[in-house]
């Protein structure tokens, strides 16, 4: 997949068939290309507050955090010294705690062409390191890798 003009390994835009947004999370039986959203909320750090107190990882569903962990022990971030893609290991427990941040964190990296580099004009100044926030552009990917060849759309980075 390109973004802007970095390639993102392993992703064709030739490959991206639509998505479907409703009804129960994970693919449909028997039914090749369709598939529903992965992780339907925003994921933060169990420690993590805004200003505001509305992103709040204390609030997490641990059901949700399950499929995170779940996911990125099956597919994770970079290994800082290769640049390789490794599994997360994490214990799956539904706690966003300090492992599934690092694990979110390698994520990013990786991908950050399409997870952090459209944040630049929204002022993140370092778009090769990850936050650990599982948000809008983590959250739409994860979603894209989970059912290959999904399309979704960049969300809206200006808005809450």
């Amino acid at each position: 997949l390109v973004a802007g003009s970095v390639v993102v390994p392993g992703f064709a835009l030739a490959s991206l068939p639509a998505v479907t947004s409703e009804g129960p999370t994970g693919f449909i039986p028997g039914e090749p290309g369709s598939c529903y959203a992965y992780l339907t909320d925003y994921l933060f750090p169990a420690t993590y507050r805004n200003a505001s107190g509305l992103l709040d990882g204390s609030k997490n569903n641990r059901s949700q955090v399950i499929r995170l962990q779940q996911f990125l022990n099956q597919v994770e971030g970079a290994n800082a010294l290769t640049g390789t893609l490794l599994p997360a290991n994490l214990p799956v427990t539904g706690y966003y705690g300090a492992q599934t941040t690092q694990a979110v964190k390698n994520f990013q990296r990786y991908y950050w062409p399409v997870i952090l580099l459209p944040w630049q004009p929204h002022g993140l100044t370092d778009v090769k390191t990850g936050t650990g926030l599982v948000y809008k552009t983590t959250k739409r990917w994860i979603n894209m890798l989970n059912c290959p060849g999904a399309s979704l759309p960049l969300p809206d980075l200006r808005s809450r």
